[in-house]
């Protein structure tokens, strides 16, 4: 989460954790573009933390969207 933060194009980088549900956790990202999320994707928090660390431990529930403003 901190590294991501201090992404070129990261808008928003948001951990919640569930008080009702310990095992649940979910992720809010807002980035510039569709550039910056895949240069977050290639960047070396999300693999060398977050490929190899949590993805294995997790079912992942993408829901990508629009933010409305």
């Amino acid at each position: 989460m901190r590294s991501s933060r201090t992404e070129p194009g990261c808008l928003r980088f948001d951990v919640y954790h569930s008080s009702a549900e310990p095992r649940r956790f979910t992720l809010i990202e807002h980035w510039a573009d569709e550039a910056a999320l895949e240069a977050h994707r290639l960047a070396a928090a999300y693999n060398t933390i977050y490929k190899p660390n949590v993805m294995p431990l997790v079912d992942r529930e993408g829901h990508p969207g629009t933010l409305l403003e």
